[in-house]
């Protein structure tokens, strides 16, 4: 069986290789266009303090930035986190008071200020149990919070987006506690169970979770949200003093039951008696996607204008169906996000700026429903409607998606707002939203000329990225490369010395996708602008693992162009 594995593996690796040298040979037929520059790409100026050092919460809200004519600025990335590698957090905030000056907006995440990153806001530690570390904690908090206030007094016109995330139930940390994650995961379900139906099944279970835990895991596991609730509710407070112009607190892989929903729903009802709920400070299940969102927010704000949405799901069922890592169902989801994006709901796609479509696939989809919403979705796009695409699958499968529906269908791609089906339900809307917005509010301030305008020019780069990325490699490529990892004993979320030769094989996958895309899709359907029509020959493209694991790629692309 192993060796039937290998020989398929190396007969697939061939011909996506030759597949991908057929494109690139073609594309040298022509000399591509240049891209004109687009001065207006640096008409704001926001400084992003992101989550972590991931490619989704780095480079996302940049590269969605240049669509809405905002220059979004890093840290330098040696001060960041490094997977488990914390982020060095003083001179982070001293990098952020030397460049705030000429800011019009900062962005930030309080887990990367005090804890150091994402990861490391998931740890429990034999800290959390000795004398005075909540005091120790408060001051921490309070240490942070009069630095930003500082800086918000010596910039009076600085707005300051900030958010916070709510620990997930399967935890991090060092030995023991790492050993213990599922009988934590599972003791925080079947508490929240308990709490809620006092079912007898459930009261048994959780005491048989219970009776492996120790008392000091049990202990160390409560004080994690109960630290985060301490800061969750300071934060609140400064926002309700005018620190910060809106608060985001995001659920980490949000579950239908378990303690995180405990108190959420007590800082819910926090802000509810502050009467912040939904006005200034905003609660959703996601995390990755939330620094896009606030990115896509300020730019509403910043040009005073009310957005509204039509939200359309390719299955009428699709609405109330809960996707993994979600507490809530997709339609209970999509509307958080509109609620922080501070849009309109629209009741029809005539009345309507944007058009949200959601497919969220299912191993039982109606095929004659979905192919339906596509004919709707290709009228749209005729009729010059601005459509963003959310692309789920329930099994994270490329077979339960709406993209090959759409190739079949000749829909132009290229014409899209946006597409995203990256990991979680709650990342994949909150990306289609944030482009399609960023790039139906953004201007174009130069003429059209025998180059592509920048800003369409990043518009169709993150489009590419997002197909490359949330479909070809997430859906199909990553499966077959960790199942070849694992055949030959490698651990997929540990590459190590590996890192480079697994890098340059999914890249030829990944170009070899493109390949199809291509003679599907691109070559076809011209990218017009007024009168003239652009055709995308080729991309130069960029993969590597920045974490040495398969779990994300950081995936550039720069398209090459040939005008008609």
């Amino acid at each position: 069986m192993k060796r039937r594995y290998l020989l398929f593996f190396w007969v697939c690796f061939i011909l996506f290789s030759l597949n991908g040298i057929f494109v690139t040979q073609l594309s040298k037929k022509n000399v591509p266009l240049a891209i004109s520059p687009d001065s207006s790409l640096t008409a704001r100026k926001v400084i992003l303090l992101p989550l972590d050092s991931r490619s989704q919460t780095m480079d996302f809200p940049v590269n969605l930035g240049k669509l809405g004519n905002i220059n979004i600025l890093l840290p330098p990335i040696e001060l960041m986190d490094n997977n488990t590698e914390p982020a060095q957090k003083d001179d982070l905030l001293t990098w952020l008071e030397a460049n705030v000056s000429d800011a019009d907006a900062i962005i930030l995440s309080t887990d990367l200020l005090l804890h150091g990153g994402l990861v490391a806001s998931r740890r429990i530690n034999e800290d959390q149990l000795t004398l005075g570390y909540s005091d120790e904690w408060e001051k921490k908090i309070d240490s942070l919070l009069l630095k930003l206030w500082n800086i918000k007094k010596n910039n009076p016109n600085l707005k300051i987006y900030s958010f916070s995330i709510i620990p997930r139930q399967l935890v991090s940390g060092e030995p023991p506690a790492t050993y213990y994650q599922p009988h934590l995961y599972y003791y925080s379900q079947y508490k929240d169970k308990v709490a809620q139906f006092e079912n007898s099944k459930d009261i048994q279970k959780l005491s048989e979770w219970s009776s492996v835990l120790p008392n000091e895991i049990i202990t160390q596991y409560k004080l994690l949200f109960e630290r985060n609730f301490i800061l969750n509710q300071r934060l609140i407070d400064q926002t309700e003093k005018g620190l910060f112009d809106l608060l985001v607190i995001g659920q980490d892989d949000a579950q239908p039951f378990g303690i995180p929903n405990w108190y959420r729903e007590k800082n819910e009802i926090y802000a509810k008696e502050k009467q912040l709920w939904n006005r200034k400070v905003f609660f959703t299940g996601g995390t990755d996607e939330i620094a896009q969102l606030l990115v896509a927010r300020y730019k509403i704000d910043d040009s005073q204008t009310q957005f509204k949405i039509f939200t359309y799901f390719t299955e009428s069922e699709t609405s109330h169906r809960i996707f993994p890592y979600m507490r809530e169902t997709l339609e209970v989801n999509a509307a958080e996000k509109l609620k922080i994006l501070g849009v309109e709901k629209s009741s029809s796609p005539d009345n309507s700026d944007l058009i949200l479509a959601i497919h969220g696939g299912f191993p039982v989809s109606n095929s004659t429903q979905v192919e339906q919403s596509v004919l709707q979705i290709n009228q749209w796009l005729q009729q010059s409607k601005k459509v963003a695409i959310t692309d789920l699958s329930r099994n994270f499968r490329e077979d339960q998606t709406l993209l090959p529906y759409l190739i079949k269908a000749n829909t132009p791609l290229l014409k899209l707002a946006s597409y995203a089906g990256w990991n979680t339900a709650s990342n994949s809307l909150g990306t289609s939203l944030s482009q399609g917005i960023l790039f139906s509010l953004g201007k174009d301030h130069e003429p059209i000329t025998e180059a592509l305008p920048a800003r369409h020019n990043e518009q169709v780069k993150f489009l590419i990225s997002r197909l490359l990325d949330d479909w070809a490699f997430q859906k199909s490529i990553q499966h077959y490369e960790n199942t070849w990892l694992k055949l030959t004993d490698s651990n997929p979320y540990q590459l190590g010395e590996e890192t480079g030769q697994v890098s340059q094989r999914t890249s030829s996958e990944v170009r070899s996708e493109f390949s199809k895309l291509y003679r599907d899709s691109f070559v076809s359907a011209p990218y017009k602008l007024g009168s003239q029509k652009f055709y995308l020959k080729d991309i130069e493209m960029n993969l590597y693992f920045p974490w040495k694991r398969t779990f994300e790629i950081n995936l550039t692309i720069h398209p090459l162009w040939i005008k008609e």
